[in-house]
């Protein structure tokens, strides 16, 4: 969900930083993500109305929501948030010549001309690389294009993953045995980040956070969020000295690993503020896993 209070609580906390690369990538992804959550405000996307039993579908991986019931998008809205946020971007970049010409160049009509509609899962899927072609600059695709046109898709789609997350967690009950889904039940999309916290009711739940619509959804805390193996032998966490807090959930059987954050209460914790923290962790252990083969 994007909540404002919780992305500048979120910020807040790892202000002054010592990292000069993490310190810049908050401030200018910070304020996307920021000005992303007022837009999400003054305007909410759509919400399908799905049937319980989509629901109860969706909370046990046989359906994907928005394959199940698919949402309609506006492209114009589309078009004018990516402009909107990318420009928010450029500011919070401090870009100024050639760097900014290029940015302000994008063909934000372009990219919104690709969404599909009405938009399902396996349209979302091939939406964004489809959009980063269409920008019509190569070179800008993985720092500027794709990053804007996730969070502009996000402002959309917020409301719908929101609302269907609470659905979907107020038929779970309190001892599950049923394996939950490994992909995103709203939208399909693969989770990208995962949280260990304390909730009210349940104790210390972990969930994983898909940050393309906002949805999330409970996890076992034994099993791998990539491949789905539950072996105990083939899982543990990595984390560098001196946070704890911080981890990766390794999984042997696939190579894969979870950014998972112990983040005390549920509340304090913000999946795109985390995902952003986690990724020098990330980064640090793709290189090692590349340099071990």
């Amino acid at each position: 969900m994007l909540n404002i209070k919780n992305i500048q609580r979120a910020l807040l906390k790892y202000a002054g930083q010592d990292d000069e690369q993490l310190a810049r990538t908050l401030a200018v992804y910070g304020a996307v993500l920021q000005r992303a959550a007022q837009l999400a405000k003054d305007a909410p996307g759509p919400v399908p109305e799905w049937t319980p039993e989509e629901i109860s579908a969706a909370r046990l991986g046989k359906a994907v929501l928005l394959s199940e019931r698919p949402v309609v998008l506006d492209p114009v809205r589309l078009e004018a948030v990516a402009r909107d946020l990318a420009q928010t971007f450029i500011d919070a970049a401090g870009l100024t010549g050639k760097e900014r010409a290029a940015c302000e160049a994008v063909d934000w009509a372009g990219v919104a001309a690709k969404l599909p509609s009405p938009l399902d899962a396996e349209g979302l899927a091939a939406f964004l690389p489809a959009a980063a072609q269409a920008a019509g600059n190569e070179g800008l695709g993985e720092i500027f294009v794709l990053p804007v046109t996730g969070f502009a898709l996000r402002v959309l789609l917020d409301a719908a993953g929101t609302e269907a997350s609470r659905a979907i967690d107020a038929l779970e009950p309190d001892t599950v045995h049923a394996e939950r889904p490994l992909r995103c039940p709203v939208c399909g999309s693969a989770a990208a980040i995962a949280s260990v916290a304390g909730t009210m009711r349940n104790g210390n739940v972990k969930k994983l956070y898909c940050t393309c619509c906002g949805a999330s959804w409970k996890f076992e805390r034994i099993r791998c969020a990539l491949c789905g193996d539950e072996a105990v032998s083939d899982l543990n966490y990595v984390h560098d000295e001196g946070d704890e807090a911080h981890r990766l959930h390794v999984c042997k059987s696939c190579g894969g690993a979870m950014p998972t954050v112990f983040a005390g209460e549920e509340l304090q914790f913000n999946p795109d503020v985390e995902g952003m923290v986690m990724s020098a962790l990330e980064n640090y252990y793709d290189a090692e896993a590349a340099g071990a083969k």
